[in-house]
């Protein structure tokens, strides 16, 4: 008669039994050896990727400034001349005169309908002022020359006065230039985001310009 223990040890496998295999201790540490190796990034490969962020995130903030920048100048610019251009218009449909000055110190531009023709604001005649915005000045850069190619000593290049009039037969009283920068150009001399407003007197016309360097008679189109 057979024992407890011999029927035991007779009995076949079980359907869910698991067998028991051994694995080389070898095998073992190779694979968990690669399993470190595709588990993450070494110290030097995570600095190296923290490296190669900051200076394209750099270089992602100096593009961007570039660009604010000439957007900013490009504005006033165009702010500028849409409002001489107004002014102009106001002259020859109103039948007066209308005087533009201009404040480098304060930046600003005033715009005045002056009706009856004697430079002064009277009662009925409209006054608009109007300041510079987005940190550009009237400002330009030391050695740069003007759009008629020749120096400039201020940046209110209006033959010696800080007005222009237009006149009700659309001509104006004098050529002359206005020059616009961002603040900051002027500490470091930068002269590519420069902006400049020309005036023409013999047919009142208005230009917006940029420097570039290579425009001739002046160094700006």
């Amino acid at each position: 008669m057979k024992t407890r223990n011999q029927r035991n040890r007779m009995a076949p496998a079980s359907k869910n039994s698991i067998p028991c295999v051994s694995v080389d201790p070898k095998v073992k540490k190779t694979v968990w050896a690669r399993i470190q190796n595709e588990a993450g990034l070494t110290l030097i490969e995570l600095l190296t990727v923290i490296a190669v962020i900051g200076i394209l995130g750099s270089v992602a903030i100096s593009n961007f400034s570039d660009w604010l920048y000439r957007y900013q100048a490009d504005s006033e610019a165009n702010k500028l001349y849409f409002d001489l251009m107004a002014a102009k218009q106001l002259a020859i449909r109103s039948n007066s005169t209308v005087i533009v000055t201009f404040n480098s110190s304060s930046g600003f531009y005033s715009i005045h309908n002056d009706l009856d023709r004697d430079g002064s604001v009277d009662t009925g005649e409209t006054v608009k002022t109007v300041p510079l915005e987005n940190d550009i000045n009237y400002g330009i850069s030391s050695g740069t020359l003007g759009v008629w190619g020749t120096a400039v000593s201020s940046p209110i290049a209006l033959n010696g006065a800080t007005q222009v009039k237009f006149y009700s037969w659309g001509q104006a009283d004098r050529s002359g230039a206005l020059y616009l920068i961002p603040a900051s150009d002027l500490v470091t001399n930068e002269k590519q985001r420069q902006r400049a407003v020309k005036i023409i007197q013999a047919t009142g016309n208005i230009e917006v310009m940029r420097y570039d360097g290579t425009g001739s008679p002046g160094p700006w189109s």
